[in-house]
């Protein structure tokens, strides 16, 4: 053997099969400019699996924020259409106990050991041991890779840095796919933000307005539902004015939380959001008897509830619910109080600066040009309106006065 450092030594390097580059080549061009991460996944497990000669390659995708595991990808999807435990919670069965552990686990023997739940379909299949690995990104738990055989794994150590090699490849293609989904929320966010803007300018339709509200909020925070309720002055109940999605079924427009009732009854009454991973488990919530059997009719559990605020005055509540389980981020609560923070619902005090004046423009081009105004008749004096419906009929009423004064 020639010493390190002696001149004119030559390096040996391990021979490495043509096959296996082209293989890596491949799988690192994928990586770099698809954004399909399933497909992606799917290409890993199977090229790791074939080459690594393993008989089953199964890819979890983590979830932080719940502690969970979602499986995403096969080698062999014909084999891995029964796979019974495709929602892992971090310690559950072999792959939750690597996620919650953070390091590998190696099982020679699945119909042995504890941690494997369902040992009986594993061994129907010929699946004896397994092999899994954390997929971890700096600091972050992005998801696992499971190997599964008939034998226990001996991988030589080329295999290992093999299988290390498509763990970095599975990493980078989750993040690059979490990326381009962040990138295109704030996208979405702010172009319907834009877009609902430029609704509250154009119109003081009430239902407008709350149905584009809630729509916004639900695809923004990709939410099964989404509600807006306002306060009603008289009672301190909150009203339903627009639904998005079950709840249009289960609840309905026009539905009543009393007063201190359901999230929404909470955030008027502490005056911040307020979330929950499930409402019907969580103490703080309330509901009456006839509500709470509506909602156990839908799917969702998780909720947000964000107050609306007009001057220091709470005027309504937004609710977005979603799969128990979901954990709203601090970007997400914020964005959902801008969406409803923009302007309050047409009518009330937050929007009182379209109702200042109004030029009537029937057949005529009157930009740039000026325009004469006379004094024909005072309205009426100032007025309080404690509900929109209330300012809204004050200005039908407006409107049929001014028709007739036109009239004359």
């Amino acid at each position: 053997m020639t010493p390190r450092g002696t001149p004119g030594a030559r390096v040996v390097l391990p021979e490495v099969p043509a096959s296996r580059l082209h293989t890596l080549a491949r799988l690192t061009d994928l990586v770099s400019s698809s954004l399909d991460s399933d497909q992606i996944l799917g290409q890993i497990a199977t090229a790791t699996a074939q080459l690594t000669d393993t008989r089953l390659v199964a890819v979890w995708v983590a979830d932080e924020a719940t502690r969970t595991l979602e499986l995403r990808a096969f080698s062999d999807e014909v084999l891995g259409a029964g796979y019974p435990h495709r929602h892992l919670a971090y310690g559950q069965d072999g792959a939750g106990w690597v996620a919650g552990q953070r390091r590998p686990l190696q099982i020679d023997d699945l119909s042995g050991d504890t941690r494997v739940g369902n040992p009986a379909w594993f061994i129907a299949h010929g699946l004896r041991s397994v092999y899994s690995l954390p997929i971890i990104h700096g600091e972050s738990l992005l998801g696992v890779v499971a190997l599964f055989a008939a034998q226990p794994f001996r991988l030589p150590s080329e295999d290992h840095d093999l299988i290390e090699t498509f763990v970095a490849q599975a990493a980078g293609a989750i993040r690059n796919a979490r990326l381009f989904a962040e990138s295109e929320r704030r996208r979405l966010a702010a172009e319907a933000l834009v877009q609902l803007s430029r609704l509250c300018s154009e119109t003081i339709d009430l239902g407008a307005v709350a149905r584009r509200v809630v729509e916004s909020v639900r695809t923004l925070l990709g939410v099964e539902e989404s509600a807006l309720y306002r306060v009603l002055p008289e009672t301190g109940d909150l009203e339903a004015v627009a639904l998005s999605g079950e709840g249009e079924m289960a609840l309905g427009t026009g539905i009543v939380f009393p007063r201190g009732t359901g999230v929404v009854g909470l955030v008027v009454n502490e005056r911040r959001p307020i979330a929950s991973s499930n409402f019907f488990d969580d103490p703080r919530i309330t509901h009456a008897p006839d509500i709470r059997k509506r909602l156990q009719t839908v799917t969702y559990r998780a909720i947000l509830g964000v107050p609306l605020l007009v001057k220091d005055r709470v005027i309504g509540a937004l609710a977005a619910c979603a799969a128990e389980g979901r954990v709203f981020s601090d970007d997400e609560v914020r964005l959902a109080t801008i969406t409803v923070g923009r302007r309050g619902p047409p009518g009330t005090d937050a929007d009182r600066s379209l109702l200042d004046a109004h030029v009537l423009d029937f057949d005529r081009d009157l930009e740039g040009r000026p325009v004469a105004l006379r004094f024909v008749e005072w309205l009426h004096g100032p007025a309080r309106s404690d509900s929109s419906d209330e300012l809204l009929a004050h200005l039908r009423r407006d409107e049929e006065t001014t028709r007739r004064l036109l009239d004359r």
